[in-house]
């Protein structure tokens, strides 16, 4: 039997016996590999329906920074915006501007009524002009401070929450 196996190998027959056992061995790889393939073909659902709720992580209620007209609402509920970048609404800054505007007359008035005092040499009349000049120069910082905070910005980023934005135009916000 040995002396048969080794005139097997010498005339290539086991080579063919052992080529049979590997062609059988790459065929069933290539089926494997085939189906494999033909598996990404399938349609596979990407998402499943889930009823589920979305609460807020960080809310935060925004406020007027002073008591005015709310003159423009720029955002409506879910629209996404920006911390410290996205404009809510804007206050109404006419009032303030006509305030703005007879104050600085005052301030120049205050300023010529010291240059008076100073010019009389009189030092009561000097000290009240003078802080007539400083409380008038206080009330400009504060209604430019009013008109320039007249934009209120979102204070964190996520979505507007909340209905019936745009029934607030022309509400006075405290």
């Amino acid at each position: 039997l040995a002396d048969v196996a080794v005139k097997a190998m010498a005339s290539g027959a086991y080579n063919t016996v052992a080529g049979r056992g590997s062609v059988r061995r790459v065929l069933k790889r290539a089926a494997v590999l085939a189906g494999l393939v033909g598996l990404a073909f399938v349609p596979i659902p990407d998402g499943q329906r889930i009823a589920a709720s979305v609460s807020a992580v960080d809310e935060r209620v925004v406020t007027a920074p002073f008591t005015g007209v709310l003159s423009t609402v720029a955002v409506r509920e879910n629209d996404p915006v920006v911390a410290g970048e996205t404009v809510l609404a804007t206050l109404d800054v006419r009032e303030i501007t006509q305030e703005l505007i007879a104050a600085q007359a005052d301030h120049a008035k205050a300023l010529m009524e010291r240059e008076s005092a100073r010019a009389g040499r009189d030092a009561t009349a000097l000290r009240n002009a003078e802080l007539e000049v400083e409380r008038l120069r206080a009330q400009i910082d504060l209604l430019e401070s009013r008109r320039d905070s007249a934009q209120i910005l979102a204070p964190i980023s996520g979505l507007v929450a909340g209905d019936g934005l745009g029934d607030l135009q022309g509400a006075t916000l405290r």
